[in-house]
């Protein structure tokens, strides 16, 4: 057994195959790009914006409706303003149920009134804002550890915020709060959306420091939407507070996005999730697939290595039954190396017989010209030359038939097929013989097949296959007997039958089927030995089977009687 070289080791055990590589990048590059889109969601934010800014400005339009009606007094010169004091009782009720911040303008934009501004015991609300986080200091290296404190024994002390905190929330779940991480680490890259302005938040603010409410003091609705340093959203509505179509202040109203961005969290962490687990099966599918078709491509490279180095086993295993593409290349393959095999033994066998066959020749030369050497009669020494000439032409035949033998096969496989007429065929060798031979034997043509009688093959081969079976046929017949061809149509198939019978003694049954092989020779007593090659019948069966075809040979019998009277030989080919 042949070691594999060192190279094919180290690809055959490569677990990181390039294939592998591939197909994990084909069905994981979807995914990372929905992934990169998934925190990219422009539509999705401007359609909830938009949704927040009408809800906030219908509720815009009912405050200002309420303070026209209620807040509004008109002077003796008919010129109308608002009344403070019943503004922001109008205001207290209205906002109290919402987390809005409004506030409310004079023409000459002075602010009025500012419910974040109002008595809070007034307002019957408590304004809570989220004060920032303070990690806990990081202890040095050197600090003594102090010994735990008993708040029992320390009246000032009080009870930390962690031992105040029940056991079951100590802590968010671990899987909410990777998520969360994630989600915020991967929306900071992927940020999209509009880049709104900057939230400024003044101590005093002014009518001019909100842009959309220029709109509002010619009777029209505006919005806007900022952001804070913090990224949260801002959202204002400008609204101006009429009676009898006179504009006599302005209404802004400010929301915060806490909503759109819970909102868009949630999206995003929900369908986090399920891209997480959508990943995780992508990458076992996608594993799963490439290794098989990585195991199977490795298997057949192996077992073509081992082939290159002289072993006949394939280690197909359980490919063969396998009923996709990898099972059909595992077959194909099996077939290719089984035929290949054949064909190797098939040339070391012909080259044995081609050297056996050589060599008879070669010694009979070489006996006969060192006789010659020692001989001084003129008539044996004529009689060795004869001798050697003889041989010399046997060895001539021999190597022509052999050549020809081994460039039938190379053109068998590269010549493509072509439809040949076989009557035609058969007239053409009928009147060549009864041109050769007029006084026999005779060839008689029978014709029991009805045309067009067409086979797929190579025409000068066909008549090359006729010809050896009408020379054999006529080397064993009487000189005046009878060579019949017969074509025929089997019947219940799509074949022909081509039939050439003689009348000579027959073939040994035992011969029947060594009459075929390489260097066999069966010849009558009368004809002068070393005229054939015993290729002809070889190749014959070669050109036949290449065909889709087969030959055969089978004695004639009487038909009173079981004596042989004849020989016949059968080819049967496929009909187009």
């Amino acid at each position: 057994m042949h070691p594999l070289p060192i190279r094919t080791k180290r690809w055959f055990k490569r677990r990181w195959s390039p294939l592998t590589r591939r197909v994990l990048a084909i069905n994981l590059l979807p995914l990372l790009l929905l992934i990169a889109a998934l925190f990219y969601l422009d539509y999705y934010q401007d359609g909830l914006i938009d949704t927040e800014l009408q809800a906030l400005t219908t509720q815009g339009r009912v405050f200002a409706g309420a303070l026209g009606e209620g807040a509004v007094v008109e002077n003796s010169e008919g010129e109308q303003s608002l009344r403070e004091r019943q503004a922001k009782a109008l205001l207290r009720r209205l906002v109290s149920p919402t987390t809005l911040r409004v506030m409310l303008f004079r023409p000459d934009g002075q602010m009025m009134i500012d419910t974040e501004l109002l008595d809070e015991a007034a307002m019957g609300r408590i304004i809570r804002m989220p004060l920032p986080k303070i990690k806990p200091p990081r202890p040095l290296k050197n600090q003594a550890k102090m010994p735990a404190s008993n708040p029992a024994a320390d009246p000032s002390s009080e009870p930390s915020a962690d031992l105040a905190t029940p056991p079951d929330s100590e802590s968010a779940p671990a899987e909410a709060s990777l998520l969360s991480d994630i989600q915020e680490r991967l929306h900071r890259l992927f940020r999209g959306g509009q880049d709104f302005d900057s939230y400024i938040e003044h101590s005093q603010p002014r009518l001019e420091d909100f842009a959309e409410a220029a709109q509002s003091m010619q009777g029209e609705f505006g919005r806007a939407v900022r952001v804070r340093d913090n990224g949260e959203l801002v959202l204002s509505v400008a609204v101006p507070v009429q009676r009898y179509h006179q504009v006599v202040g302005t209404l802004v109203l400010i929301a915060g996005g806490e909503q759109i961005d819970r909102a868009l969290h949630d999206i995003r962490q929900d369908l986090l999730r399920l891209l997480g687990g959508s990943l995780a099966i992508s990458v076992l599918l996608s594993f799963y697939l490439a290794g098989t078709l990585t195991q199977p491509i490795r298997r057949l490279a192996l077992t073509a290595e081992r082939v290159r180095h002289g072993q006949r086993q394939t280690m197909m295993g359980g490919l063969l039954k396998r009923g996709d593409e990898i099972g059909d290349l595992a077959r194909v393959f099996e077939a290719m190396t089984s035929a290949l095999w054949q064909r190797i033994t098939a040339m070391e066998r012909f080259a044995a017989d081609v050297s056996h066959e050589l060599k008879n020749p070669l010694n009979s030369i070489r006996s006969a010209f060192e006789t010659l050497q020692k001989i001084q009669d003129p008539a044996k020494r004529r009689r060795l030359t004869d001798i050697i000439m003889e041989d010399v032409k046997r060895l001539d035949r021999l190597i022509s038939d052999i050549a020809d033998s081994s460039r039938l096969d190379a053109e068998l496989q590269r010549r493509a097929f072509e439809p040949v007429e076989i009557l035609p065929l058969l007239e053409q060798l009928s009147e060549r013989h009864s041109a050769s031979y007029p006084n026999g034997p005779f060839l008689v043509l029978k014709i029991e097949a009805e045309e067009p009688c067409i086979i797929e093959g190579i025409e000068g081969r066909l008549l090359q296959v006729l010809h050896n079976l009408l020379g054999n046929a006529m080397s064993f017949s009487p000189p005046e007997g009878t060579i019949t061809i017969t074509l025929i149509d089997l019947p219940d198939s799509n074949r022909l039958q081509l039939a050439i019978s003689d009348e000579g003694p027959g073939i040994p049954p035992a011969n029947l089927e060594d009459i075929f092989n390489r260097f066999y020779t069966e010849r009558p007593a009368s004809e002068k030995f070393g005229r054939h090659s015993g290729l002809g019948l070889s190749i014959s069966r070669q050109i036949v089977e290449a065909f889709g075809g087969r030959i055969y040979a089978e004695n004639r019998h009487a038909t009173d009687d079981a004596a042989v009277i004849g020989s016949r030989f059968v080819i049967e080919l496929e009909k187009i």
